[in-house]
């Protein structure tokens, strides 16, 4: 476990937390925006400055610690460097650094500037650190031009507390193409080992068959861009069912969510009104679920209160997969990530079963406003496949 010192930060977390919220304030107030222009030059200035804030999280917030957060690098040129100063740091009393420490650092040498190089020897060294600094400079600057993409091909599962959980960790530049998906905790984790290893029959073991899914298109009947959108391709999907226009009834999701492989919602909000979260959780849950109404997997704060939301009672439910979005989005933008999605994962094969998580960084680049609507998104739960 590493404790990353906060004092040194570059950008208080509180004042990006405060920036998000008043994105997140001025969007709503844009939204009753009726003059076209204006309405598409707010929310495109909104969608720079979340663009600005998820950059800010990985250089003002991660900064020199960013690597931390990728899987392992298998470059053995990496792993004999990280030896290597291990050994130059330990012999000068610096015992705590581990060579495992000093490779996860280095494993993000290709996105390491000047100036994260000296904080990141400073942090290991303390003001000792400008000897260590050119040291992992020169380093760095034989390291960089290969670590790009040697990671080893893993799921990056983030646990947050209760306010950074707001905010869009998955889209800083560094986890772009990474498997990266969320839990509330270790716990649930372990749950998921557990049903992984002794359950006969889970999506998790066996992937998931792209025949045997149910929808639920405009429910409510007042988007009628998004039916128009997906109604004809759901339609004709082989072994696709599903209501449109209409809500399912309470019998029926729950016989879907314990029985079909993949459940997609494309309504408002999570489809609460059909089957309220107290009775999802008392199921046991199948379908991966992808639920892109507006604040589908954000969490509720109150007062001191850790987070509450209808992911975490799917995730009490055991449903490997939770997908929703963390704020609220437009119909037009979201369906045409959700369409991106859908097409290229359920329309993909590869020899070991087409990965989710693989698509989700692709399809965050078909919204319009990459990054108010197409940052929003998120996973909850395990990496799924195709079978």
């Amino acid at each position: 476990m590493v404790q990353i010192p906060t004092e040194g930060l570059q950008i208080n977390v509180g004042s990006l937390l405060a920036e998000f919220d008043t994105i997140l304030k001025e969007q709503k107030e844009i939204s009753n925006v009726t003059e076209l222009k204006a309405w598409w030059e707010g929310r495109t200035s909104l969608d720079q400055r979340m663009k600005s804030l998820v950059e800010s999280l990985e250089t003002g917030v991660l900064g020199c610690w960013k690597g931390l957060l990728l899987p392992p690098c298998s470059l053995p040129e990496l792993q004999q460097e990280a030896i290597s100063l291990t050994q130059v740091l330990q012999a000068n009393g610096n015992k705590l650094v581990t060579k495992e420490l000093i490779a996860a650092a280095l494993s993000a040498s290709h996105r390491l500037s000047p100036e994260e190089i000296l904080s990141l020897a400073r942090g290991l060294v303390g003001n000792q650190g400008q000897e260590v600094g050119e040291r992992l400079s020169d380093i760095v600057e034989r390291l960089s031009p290969l670590t790009g993409d040697l990671h080893t091909p893993a799921q990056i599962i983030l646990m947050l507390d209760k306010d950074l959980q707001r905010l869009p960790w998955e889209t800083i530049p560094l986890l772009k193409g990474q498997r990266v998906s969320r839990l509330p905790s270790f716990h649930f984790l372990l749950g998921y080992m557990v049903t992984h290893k002794h359950q006969l029959k889970s999506v998790l073991k066996d992937g998931i068959d792209p025949g045997n899914v149910f929808y639920v298109l405009n429910p409510q009947g007042n988007l009628p861009n998004t039916e128009k959108t997906f109604k004809a391709w759901f339609q004709r999907k082989a072994g696709w069912d599903g209501v449109i226009g209409r809500g399912p009834s309470q019998e029926q999701l729950r016989t879907v969510l314990c029985n079909r492989d993949l459940y997609v919602y494309a309504g408002h909000g999570a489809g609460v009104r059909f089957l309220e979260g107290q009775e999802i959780q008392k199921l046991s849950c199948r379908a991966a679920s992808l639920l892109v109404g507006c604040s589908s997997a954000s969490l509720a704060l109150r007062g001191d209160l850790e987070g509450a939301g209808i992911v975490l009672q799917y995730l009490m439910a055991g449903c490997p997969l939770f997908l929703g979005n963390l704020w609220d989005v437009t119909d037009k933008d979201i369906d045409r990530y959700m369409e991106h999605l859908l097409k290229g994962w359920l329309g993909s094969r590869t020899p070991d079963g087409s990965s989710l998580l693989d698509h989700l960084s692709r399809a965050r680049q078909a919204p319009k406003l990459k990054y108010l609507i197409g940052a929003s998104p998120v996973v909850y739960g395990l990496n799924v496949c195709l079978r």
